[in-house]
């Protein structure tokens, strides 16, 4: 082994890497389901994967100094299948809730902010008509310049 580390916790700083994997996945896979993203979730979905890319290539370098062997790859996956059958559907639903609660909670505010100002208008035409006329402006007359001879 290459690392200063004891092999037991290199096995379970993996295992808690494809836990953190799973955790993630079930947020994603919360948001996916609540929010409709249309194309832009094929650019989200390259983003989360480059992010796990990323953090198992750190979680590599850390452990085991860059080194792939396959028990890495096999408790990442124990991590996350681990992640999956425990606390994983507590999780999605729970987010689902969440983020669902945050949808409606945007959709009121907008339909509220719309019901305001739909009133604005008419609340400032009412306030014109009782102001005062404002004064006439003052227009100078010029003198003609007297005929050219």
């Amino acid at each position: 082994m290459l690392s200063a580390l004891p092999a037991s916790m290199v096995l379970a700083i993996w295992t808690l890497t494809g836990m953190f994997l799973g955790l993630t996945s079930s947020i994603y896979g919360a948001m996916q389901r609540v929010y409709r993203l249309g194309a832009f979730l094929h650019l989200l979905d390259g983003l989360w994967f480059a992010m796990a890319g990323m953090i198992t290539f750190l979680v590599l370098v850390a452990t085991n100094w860059g080194v792939f062997r396959a028990w890495t790859l096999l408790f990442l996956a124990i991590g996350y299948l681990f992640w999956a059958c425990s606390a994983g559907p507590l999780v999605y639903r729970l987010f689902c809730l969440l983020f669902t609660g945050e949808a409606k909670l945007v959709r009121l505010s907008a339909h509220l902010a719309q019901t305001l100002f739909r009133h604005v208008p008419e609340a400032a035409r009412q306030v014109r008509h009782r102001l005062p006329s404002p004064p006439k402006r003052l227009h100078f007359r010029w003198r003609r310049k007297p005929p050219q001879k």
